[in-house]
């Protein structure tokens, strides 16, 4: 799991496997469709076996979410256009099934 570059498909796929969850049956992705693209806001303090923190796109996987977040540990800049950032729920369930 540490080749997975991305880091948005990286703590799925290490929550799904902590979990034992189905990502088909994941409540955090029920209100998206499969094109929704996400990216993992994370301050390094999330538990495994915890959902990551999400920043989601507006309408689809073309619309994006730039912003920041500050911590004790610093600004967190997250951008959900970025590629090595984000994925869509399609390809988190993919990496998902590929890692079980």
């Amino acid at each position: 799991m540490a080749q997975i570059s991305n880091t948005t498909i990286r703590e799925f796929v290490q929550y799904f496997r902590a979990t034992g969850d189905n990502p088909d049956e994941f409540c955090l992705f029920e209100d998206f469709s499969d094109d929704k693209r996400i990216v993992v806001i994370d301050d390094g303090t999330n538990p495994i076996g915890k959902a990551p923190v999400i920043g989601d796109s507006a309408d689809d996987a073309e619309s994006t979410v730039v912003g920041s977040l500050t911590t004790e540990e610093g600004t967190i800049t997250f951008d959900t256009s970025d590629p090595s950032q984000s994925a869509t729920i399609a390809e988190i369930k993919a990496a998902v099934a590929q890692y079980q």
